[in-house]
């Protein structure tokens, strides 16, 4: 009877013992998950990060952690497991929709995730690199062989001011030669749907162009004695004669102080668009070749040429605007590998530099 009683008080304590681990393993998950969680939210900002755009692309079907996995590898977060704990901590377990996304590096994980649960199936979409300095005839190239469109429709609607920006109305509507939107359709990386048409992709360049030209520019144009589209052609030379940010506010003090005297600009780049060799490295023309019968040809025409010959980055535009205060009036090529130009005040040392 004894032996039994002390079996039943035995098995009641090692219950309260059980019980009391269990719960003692509970409050500690508890509190690591609690902890955790306030951990979580100190590793959502990802605001040191360098600002980019990507694609992500979310299959249907994935989970929670098939996706952190996807983001961690596109660098748009550091912890996939992190990510996942907190999507469940947060309530967006489960909560995410497949499809294509555009994610910007510098999102936190909040924003990350609102974005996964509530958009979702958008269209598909291409990426496209738009180079500083290349021209109109070079994007329409470029997006012909990319089978977007043909050279024949972005051309189409590059030449078209049909489109409701500030700046179109700065730009000559009488332009007889050249294409109409030649400098403005802003050098960048862009995500375009696979649907979308030439006047799409023209007035995406152009929105990008809209923002970027703030309206300190506008108040710096007013200021200058140029009309926007005359800074506009001048960063576009800029772009195509400068290889180095450094060289950038020089080269346009050079062309500033040429326009200051009548002096023709004798830029090698005007007499490449007019001919049509562009993207030529070409570091000196012939005399021949600088007779070329062409409004865009700065050596037989006093002044700018005839429009943008490129479409310029900020570097060359905010050089445009901002010149550096020089008595530069020539400029030539001293290192081809670096793109390294010696500037000169007068013709002697020019000559003494070549």
């Amino acid at each position: 009877m004894v032996n039994k009683t002390l079996k039943s008080l035995i098995k009641f304590v090692s219950k309260i013992v059980l019980t009391g681990a269990i719960v003692l393993v509970v409050l500690f998950v508890a509190q690591t998950a609690f902890n955790f969680g306030f951990n979580l939210t100190d590793q959502e900002d990802n605001s040191d990060k360098e600002p980019k755009d990507v694609l992500v692309k979310i299959p249907a079907g994935a989970t929670t952690s098939d996706i952190a996995d996807i983001l961690e590898i596109e660098g748009i977060i550091d912890n996939s497991f992190m990510f996942t704990l907190s999507a469940k901590l947060d309530g967006f377990d489960g909560q995410f929709k497949y499809g294509s996304y555009i994610i910007n590096t510098t999102m936190n994980e909040e924003d990350i995730m609102t974005m996964l649960a509530t958009e979702g199936a958008q269209a598909e979409q291409f990426k496209i690199t738009i180079p500083e300095g290349y021209s109109v005839y070079q994007i329409a190239d470029m997006l012909e062989e990319k089978e977007i469109c043909t050279a024949e429709e972005f051309l189409a609607e590059a030449d078209s001011l049909d489109y409701d920006y500030k700046f179109i109305e700065y730009i000559p509507v009488d332009r007889e030669e050249g294409i109409a939107l030649e400098g403005y359709l802003f050098p960048e990386t862009y995500f375009v749907a696979l649907d979308a048409t030439a006047k799409d992709i023209v007035n995406t360049m152009l929105a990008q162009f809209d923002k970027v030209f703030i309206d300190d520019y506008y108040a710096k144009v007013e200021e200058s004695g140029y009309s926007l589209d005359e800074i506009v052609t001048i960063a576009s030379v800029i772009e195509k004669e400068a290889k180095l940010d450094s060289e950038r506010a020089l080269m346009s003090s050079v062309i500033y102080n040429r326009e200051e005297i009548d002096m023709p600009l004798g830029m090698c780049s005007t007499v490449l668009y007019a001919q049509g060799r562009i993207g030529e490295a070409v570091t000196q023309l012939t005399i021949e070749e600088t007779k070329f019968d062409s409004p865009y040809n700065t050596y037989i025409n006093a002044g700018l040429p005839f429009g943008p010959i490129a479409n310029p980055g900020s570097s060359s535009i905010e050089a445009a605007l901002f010149p550096d205060d020089t008595d530069y009036y020539y400029f030539v090529l001293i290192d081809e590998a670096t793109g390294e130009h010696h500037f000169s005040k007068t013709y002697e040392e020019h000559l003494a530099n070549q």
